[in-house]
């Protein structure tokens, strides 16, 4: 069990420590072993370290060495944090060290980690009397604390640390922030092919990523399919990067999740979700000149809303490369409203419905579909894009002439990667205009094998209508009997070349009966060709794009996707779920 501490201990634990009373549990042993463990380059030897380490310690300070080694402040069963904003580590850390915020975080964006930066300014001279029982006084009163009073705690814990237990104490106070740093390489020997990669970017562990490439490239097959690297390129940037989103502080979404919990409490449902925000860079070099460098940022909120008693629920998602755009009021609202709406659900028969898919739906049902225009399938005969004798449908009007649907990694509302596939150049392009197939996706080595030019996409999927766009409400309106759907998920393919799936409907689903929302219903299986269901005389309405990810993906990705009124959609079965 875990040792009990009362508030006298938890107030004079840290500052009238005796040097000689540290003894066993000295937090300067514990980083000491941390930083061997950092440097060990195998796992054995990692192995070693701590069993010879955790052999020394008994009762209280095995304890808590064990949980911190394994990064948790308490332990999982407990389900307690003690959350520290960046904001109050980098106030405690220039409180200490004398340094301006703003020299702390460009240390911070040169060192991809805060507890580095802790360790680089907090230069104690003094001996070390910190131990493993002192941080764990300290975590408890962190997770007790709230608003300002966190600030003096960490101080408390921070001022009589040295550089090194400085460096574990922080990666111990949970910022919410996450930095990751890594380098791959792939190196050619006579045409076989080896790759390696580190997140260490020492010098020594980089050489070693380099020479175990070499070494599984001379054990590898010859690559039939063997392309040189790419000579200089010219890429136009996007402008997926927005600072504030990636200098998104906790405290800011901590706001944002405080007032939808208050939403839920007054709608009496219960609520969860994931509110995750990330910021990335990266930088790619060829042997024969190619330089490339981007960043971009994501922000996203998905949110679950269920009734107390179980038998309803509702669910929406949304995200944004810009934290000004992320309307999480909406969020909560939408799911919420899913959830009190969808209660007393009644059963309907599985069979062939007119449908009205939200674009939550539709994302989760063709949000990947502009990849789908592989030329190398279609031509193998392995696509829905094939045709018999080795030719494919480019050019056929596969779709309802009001589907257009193009990639553009310009677009504001959607950018992209600059590079399409291969590191090519990134373009504006249609893989359908009007229900026409427009272009198929040619890699450089079929392009080479085709004797055509490679293709420069796609890096989004955006699909739009050609007509006038609907709105929801008038594509209930205009419904005799229908669904509504809100969203699908467990989406599995069945056969490619039908471009085939097969999933259930979740969180919201309603029967529409001459032009008005009639009832909620229960939840259905359906088998559908995704080409058929966009198929000329199919799709009967298009509403205004959105930016939506796809519900399995939890916001990472997303594209600009409508509702739809689809005539003809497919349901098999019943399904128990909520």
């Amino acid at each position: 069990m875990p040792p009990n501490h009362n508030q006298r201990r938890a107030e004079s634990a840290m500052v009238d420590r005796d040097t000689d009373t540290v003894g066993q549990g000295a937090l300067i042993e514990f980083a000491a072993v941390a930083e061997w463990i950092e440097a060990a380059t195998s796992r054995l030897a990692k192995i070693a370290l701590l069993s010879q380490y955790f052999a020394q310690l008994q009762d209280d300070p095995l304890y808590y060495a064990v949980h911190y080694f394994a990064g948790q402040g308490f332990p999982q069963r407990e389900r307690r944090l003690a959350p520290i904003g960046e904001l109050t580590l980098v106030t405690a850390l220039s409180g200490l060290s004398g340094i301006e915020p703003a020299k702390l975080n460009a240390h911070l964006k040169r060192l991809g980690d805060l507890a580095e930066v802790a360790a680089l300014v907090l230069v104690r001279q003094s001996e070390p009397i910190l131990t493993l029982e002192d941080v764990a006084i300290g975590l408890e009163q962190l997770a007790k604390t709230q608003g300002r009073r966190k600030l003096s705690w960490v101080i408390r814990l921070l001022e009589p640390a040295t550089s090194v237990e400085a460096k574990y104490l922080t990666r111990l106070l949970p910022s919410g922030k996450r930095i990751g740093r890594s380098a791959n390489v792939t190196v050619w020997i006579g045409g076989r092919r080896g790759s390696s990669s580190t997140n260490d970017l020492d010098d020594a562990s980089l050489k070693e990523m380099v020479e175990q490439a070499e070494k599984i490239a001379r054990l590898s097959p010859v690559d039939r399919e063997y392309m040189p690297t790419l000579g200089r390129q010219e890429y136009k940037p996007t402008p997926g990067y927005v600072a504030a989103t990636a200098d998104l502080a906790l405290e800011t979404r901590a706001k944002a999740i405080a007032d939808i919990i208050s939403e839920c409490e007054k709608n009496r449902v219960i609520g969860a979700g994931f509110h995750s925000a990330r910021a990335q860079a990266g930088a790619s070099a060829t042997k024969n000149g190619n330089f490339e460098f981007e960043r971009s940022t994501n922000v996203s909120l998905s949110m679950t809303a269920r009734t107390p008693d179980g038998t309803s629920s509702g669910y929406f998602l949304r995200s944004h490369y810009d934290i000004a755009r992320l309307d999480t009021k909406r969020i909560a609202s939408e799911a919420i409203r899913k959830a009190r709406e969808g209660v007393n659900a009644r059963t309907v028969e599985p069979g062939q419905y007119t449908v009205v898919l939200e674009p939550q739906a539709v994302a989760d049902l063709v949000g990947n579909l502009g990849f789908m225009f592989n030329a190398r399938s279609a031509e193998e005969g392995r696509s829905v894009l094939s045709a018999p004798g080795g030719k494919t449908r480019l050019g056929e009007k596969m779709f309802d002439e009001k589907i257009n649907i193009y990639s553009d990694p310009w677009h504001p509302e959607l950018p992209g990667s600059q590079s399409a596939q291969g590191g090519i150049p990134a373009q504006k392009m249609y893989l359908v205009r009007n229900g026409v197939v427009e272009n198929l996706i040619y890699n450089r080595f079929w392009a080479k094998q085709k004797e055509r030019q490679p293709t420069p996409g796609p890096v989004n999927t955006i699909l739009e209508s050609s007509s006038r766009p609907a709105t929801l409400e008038e594509m209930i309106r205009s419904t005799e009997r229908g669904i509504l759907v809100s969203r699908f998920w467990y989406i599995r393919s069945t056969d490619p070349r039908t471009a085939s799936s097969t999933g259930l409907t979740r969180d919201g689903v309603w029967l529409i009966e001459k032009g008005k929302i009639a009832y909620p219903i229960g939840n259905l299986r359906f088998n559908q060709s995704m080409t058929q269901m966009l198929g000329p005389e199919n799709v009967e309405m298009i509403g205004t794009p959105e930016r939506v990810g796809s519900s399995e993906g939890g916001g990472a990705g997303a594209s600009l996707l409508p509702a739809l009124k689809i005539k003809v959609f497919n349901f098999t079965s019943r399904s128990e779920a909520v």
